[in-house]
């Protein structure tokens, strides 16, 4: 399996429309490896991350843990956050409950098989020790690149 094309993200854009200028282009913590977006599908309901965001500057910062806190999944698959600002980025900038590309789909999906392997190595009873060697696992792979690996994270934290 080859790894899927990615794209430099600059949190703070480059050119946002405010045409506020704070010279981010080429600072190098501000830039993040993210997904293709489903650029080249036609239309911008069916992209994601930056390719749908284009120049709009958003609030919540991946490699910052305090922006992330509050962000939740649904057993559906959908992503949301607590906080109105950063639960905007994710659903109106980033579109990242796409349905055209079926991203909650595939969300609960990884969720379900989670919760099947759960069930199918550890049975009845406490699981919190099992999720909880389950979670270091994830956490410890050196694939960083693991598909939908949030929503088994924040599964197996409630659980663990």
């Amino acid at each position: 399996m080859g790894v899927a094309p990615v794209t430099i993200e600059h949190w703070f854009p480059r050119n946002p429309k405010s045409k506020e200028d704070t010279g981010q282009g080429l600072n190098y913590l501000n830039m993040i490896a993210v997904c293709s977006g489903n650029r080249g599908c036609g239309n911008k309901e069916g992209m994601t991350c930056d390719a749908h965001r284009g120049n709009e500057p958003i609030r919540v910062n991946p490699c910052d843990a305090g922006t992330l806190r509050g962000i939740t999944y649904t057993s559906s698959g959908r992503i949301q956050s607590s906080d109105p600002e950063i639960d905007e980025d994710l659903n109106k900038r980033l579109n990242l409950n796409c349905e055209k590309i079926s991203l909650p789909e595939n969300r609960k999906q990884v969720l379900q098989a989670l919760i099947d392997d759960v069930r199918k190595n550890h049975g009845t009873g406490d699981i919190s020790l099992y999720c909880r060697r389950k979670l270091e696992q994830i956490q410890s792979t050196g694939d960083p690149k693991m598909p939908y690996t949030g929503i088994m994270i924040w599964w197996l934290e409630r659980h663990a």
